[in-house]
């Protein structure tokens, strides 16, 4: 898994782009272990980069639970992009 060649964040954390389209992009999160109360220590958020700013998230406690969220939110990044950009959207790659 690509996570274990990240570079922790300064919050602990560390990420990887799971695909972008266009101005959408969608991250694989690991939170640093004991940062949060419950189980949970994977993170799939849609981010917009044309707003910097997330658009959506699900936490994840395995990762079974997180492909699942990340095919979801992936999907949604095509269809936002393909608004956005109709005649390009269908050409965008995901990384």
């Amino acid at each position: 898994m690509r996570l274990a060649l990240v570079s922790q964040r300064g919050d602990g954390a560390k990420a990887v782009s799971l695909g972008r389209f266009g101005g959408y992009e969608v991250l694989l999160v690991e939170l640093e272990k004991g940062s949060t109360a419950t189980d949970t220590q994977l993170w799939i958020e849609l981010y917009d980069h044309n707003l910097q700013h997330g658009l959506d998230s699900c936490s994840c406690t395995d990762l079974e639970e997180a492909t699942i969220a990340a095919r979801e939110l992936i999907t949604r990044a095509r269809q936002l992009n393909a608004e956005v950009q109709p005649d390009l959207g269908k050409w965008q790659n995901d990384v």
